[in-house]
């Protein structure tokens, strides 16, 4: 195999990594709603690619294939699944059981009902279940 030669003058071009996080961060939203919305199984990454404005491969290049990219969306729910816990526990000092329930279920429907950062999980998890 012959190693490819370059012409003088010219330089590989390399892609600019912030290109390459905008291009991901696009991927991960289009897909935070598609499968949510209809799910694994019916949601192709050609229809991902198409909405995201990205290239066919861009899916294989930053998740390793569909099912990096689900796994991707999934971890980023247990994510904010967590985050949201947290804030939710964080009742006051001395606060009742009650109080720190209320606290709680204020914040799961909040995001159960499409109102919170985090409503998108809720869908899918619905979807999933």
């Amino acid at each position: 195999m012959r190693a490819p030669t370059r012409r003088p003058g010219r330089q590989a071009r390399a892609r600019p990594a912030a290109q390459d996080q905008v291009t991901r961060n696009r991927l991960l939203q289009t897909a935070r709603r598609l499968f949510p919305e209809r799910g694994y199984q019916a949601v192709g990454v050609r229809e991902i690619c198409r909405e995201a404005g990205a290239n066919i491969a861009a899916v294989n290049y930053h998740f390793g294939g569909k099912l990096g990219l689900y796994t991707e969306v999934v971890q980023a729910a247990i994510d904010v699944l967590r985050e949201t816990n947290e804030a939710a526990m964080q009742a006051p000092p001395g606060a009742r059981a009650d109080e720190r329930l209320r606290m709680f279920v204020r914040v799961f429907l909040r995001n159960l009902i499409g109102k919170g950062r985090g409503s998108w999980i809720h869908k899918h998890m619905s979807r999933e279940l």
